[in-house]
């Protein structure tokens, strides 16, 4: 019996030998999960997916965008993040920024920009909240049997919650004015 193991490398042909072997002595060799991608080929190449692009923009990559070097430390990851770039080029550019003396404006311009995101946010945590007047929980007591417990919260006075739920809306919406104006004023002497 005579088998072509040329195109495979070493270490895979070691593995279907001890599979094999396994095999003959009754036992179950070893399971692995191949993992494929087969997309349909067009004439400039694969279909990508919807995910491909998403997944790109959220993983961070192994080289640097900027300096080209390996990103494998822990910094590298956060830093990436945030700035898509590794962490010895945001040390590098905060360097730069410290020298030319526009180090504190960059910061102030980022915690600005920060605060008008989460205040975005909840603006808009707070419009999807607006029209509930009752809410349910579900408390798993015995998840084997399935049993839950119901919890039911209803709204006692609506007229005060919806004024409650306005001021709210009026307030988050005059700070990102607010902060939106500063931001574009320390845009303006940039």
């Amino acid at each position: 019996m005579s088998h072509d193991y040329g195109s495979k490398s070493g270490k895979e042909r070691v593995r279907e030998y001890k599979a094999m072997e396994a095999i003959l002595r009754g036992e179950t060799p070893e399971k692995r999960i191949m993992v494929g991608y087969k997309g349909k080929k067009q004439k400039s190449g694969d279909v990508e997916s919807p995910l491909t692009e998403i997944m790109q923009k959220v993983r961070m990559p192994l080289f640097c965008g900027s300096c080209k070097k390996v990103m494998k430390k822990k910094l590298d990851d956060q830093v990436w993040m945030q700035y898509q770039h590794c962490f010895d080029c945001q040390i590098e550019l905060e360097n730069k920024l410290i020298i030319e003396g526009k180090y504190d404006d960059w910061k102030k311009k980022k915690t600005i920009e920060n605060k008008l995101a989460k205040y975005k946010d909840d603006l808009q945590g707070i419009k999807e909240f607006y029209d509930k007047k009752s809410v349910t929980h579900f408390n798993a007591i015995n998840p084997e049997l399935g049993a839950l417990d119901e919890e039911k919260y209803e709204v006692e006075n609506p007229e005060e919650w919806d004024s409650k739920i306005d001021e709210a809306v009026k307030f988050f919406k005059s700070e990102i004015d607010k902060l939106e104006n500063e931001l574009g004023e320390l845009n303006e002497v940039a």
